[in-house]
């Protein structure tokens, strides 16, 4: 936990919702895992005469590290988002349509659907998860410079959908349990309330006026407002009870303003 905590202080800004910042570390641990890996095949790339290819994967790198930098200083980052997700996107296409990788570069896509979900939601994530497969489709059909087999087109396609499906699930599942948890929580911060409330009810003797504490003892009302409060009583007798208990001295006074 405590890993996790530096690693959230480091890269993800303080403040944000509970939501929002597990998008941004998940977002900041996959970039710093995948950063390095990218640089060296990039850099294969180049040192192979694979000039173009290496340049474009090097392109992915700076896009994500300006998103890493931007995941502690920008507040709103939907639109970063979509546009990481636009430009990953398109270098998957690139490396799809050349056949990179000896023409196993498009294992890359299997990524795509988890991060979609998980970042822009499963409503906005079928959109993007969708319109990969259909693009995806057509170049693995339809080869513009690389010829994929059909047999391994058809595989492509099959797992891909599969891969979309239970990404899905997943983060349906997930915020099904999200949502459980908050609606359990604002129910438990209404008890606690109605807890309160019934905690500033004092029970009292409708005879004696003693009131009973916590423990069930009934004590008299000035011990307890001593015992709690530490609100000492001074004595005294109203003129309705003068009136009501000691006539005599209510006519004594009287007789003296006389």
């Amino acid at each position: 936990m405590k890993l996790v905590k530096s690693f959230q202080d480091k890269f993800v800004m303080a403040g944000q919702s509970v939501d929002e910042t597990r998008k941004r570390t998940f977002l900041a641990f996959c970039i710093v895992i995948c950063t390095p890996v990218l640089f060296l095949f990039a850099l294969e790339d180049l040192l192979s005469g694979r000039i173009l290819e290496g340049l474009v994967v090097i392109l992915v790198v700076v896009v994500f590290s300006g998103v890493l930098f931007s995941l502690k200083r920008v507040m709103h980052m939907t639109w970063l988002y979509r546009l990481s997700g636009v430009l990953v996107f398109l270098m998957l296409c690139y490396e799809l349509v050349i056949g990179a990788g000896g023409g196993f570069a498009f294992l890359w896509f299997y990524f795509f659907p988890l991060a979609a979900f998980y970042l822009v939601g499963n409503r906005e994530g079928i959109i993007w998860v969708v319109g990969s497969l259909l693009i995806s489709g057509f170049f693995f059909m339809a080869p513009l410079y690389y010829t994929y087999s059909f047999d391994n087109s058809i595989r492509f396609l099959i797992t891909y959908s599969i891969v979309s499906v239970l990404s899905f699930g997943l983060e349906y599942s997930r915020n099904w349990y999200y949502e459980q948890l908050n609606h359990e929580k604002r129910m438990l911060e209404e008890a606690l309330d109605e807890v309160k409330t019934l905690q500033s009810m004092l029970p009292i003797c409708s005879i004696c006026k003693s009131i009973r504490d916590d423990q069930g003892y009934w004590k008299k009302i000035e011990s307890y407002m001593y015992e709690y409060v530490g609100t000492q009583f001074s004595h005294s007798v109203c003129p309705t009870c003068v009136k009501e208990y000691y006539p005599d001295i209510q006519l004594t006074e009287s007789k003296k303003s006389d």
